[in-house]
């Protein structure tokens, strides 16, 4: 059974047209009803319009703060891309300061140096902090051989370089030698003081510097003297720099010991001078 009958449904139907009918001609006559019923809209939807705005807004912003507007980020890259570059730029300005007495050195020798020298760089060395042992980049060649002397400019006076022992090459490849330098303990180099003439033989290494012995123990040297090839046995040509005395002393057995400073920075080689003996051209005499 249904719950309204056929006469209800007619009656609510003829009202709704009349009311609607009602509603649209005082909507045409009266235009100020139309406002009214704008506001009412607008007032609700404003808050809304309001709220949508303010956060699309916001995240706008917050979204600008976090990763820039493009140009910000085109100007962000470029100034990496500076910075990078600065970077490299102290390094190697770093680099070059490290090694100005290096350079100094260099450049000075090679202004005053009697030697026909040949400049090699440093391509490998023996796993340690410091080169006892290291191989170099010229060999048979570049007319290397075994026996050549290794060597550096080093600071005798605050202004006179001359050319200071570094070792002596011990085997030569076609393109690389491999050379032994005068802190390796295997190796020996006879000295002599350039103050007085008196000789002796540096045959070791300590913690101080490289140890040495007068031939006599009565010779006369003293702190501060410096030393020098003597040119005896025919591997170091005579007259080149060594180092300076740190310490003298006698032994128990009567010997005079010095303890000598090497002016080469063993730690941080990276460029030589090559003197070719050349067949026995530096022998004593």
């Amino acid at each position: 059974m249904n719950k309204y009958s056929n006469r209800e449904k007619t009656l609510v139907f003829i009202g709704t047209v009349l009311l609607l009918c009602v509603m649209m001609l005082i909507t045409s006559r009266n235009s100020a009803t139309v406002g009214i019923l704008q506001n009412v809209v607008g007032i609700v939807i404003k808050p809304v319009d309001k709220m949508v705005y303010t956060i699309g807004t916001k995240a706008q912003d917050a979204f600008v703060y976090v990763f820039g507007t493009a140009q910000m980020r085109r100007d962000f890259e470029t100034l990496k891309q500076e910075n990078e570059a600065l970077k490299e730029d102290i390094l190697l300005y770093e680099n070059v300061i490290s090694r100005m007495d290096f350079l100094q050195g260099e450049y000075e020798l090679l202004k005053k140096t009697e030697y026909p020298l040949q400049t090699a760089n440093i391509i490998a060395k023996d796993p340690s902090n410091i080169f006892v042992n290291f191989t170099i980049d010229k060999g048979s060649g570049d007319d290397v051989s075994k026996g050549d002397i290794i060597l550096m400019g080093v600071a005798y006076t605050d202004a006179n370089y001359v050319e200071g022992v570094v070792g002596k090459v011990e085997q030569a490849g076609s393109n690389w030698a491999k050379v032994s330098t005068i802190i390796d303990e295997n190796q020996s180099i006879s000295f002599k003081s350039a103050r007085t003439m008196d000789y002796g033989v540096i045959s070791g290494r300590g913690d101080k510097g490289l140890i040495g012995y007068a031939f006599h123990a009565d010779a006369d040297i003293k702190v501060g003297d410096k030393l020098i090839t003597s040119g005896i046995g025919g591997i170091y040509p005579k007259d080149l720099y060594i180092g300076d005395v740190l310490e003298v002393k006698q032994t128990e057995e009567m010997l005079l010991q010095v303890i000598v400073e090497t002016k080469v920075d063993f730690s941080s080689l990276s460029r030589v001078f090559i003197l070719n003996q050349g067949d026995g051209k530096y022998e004593s005499n």
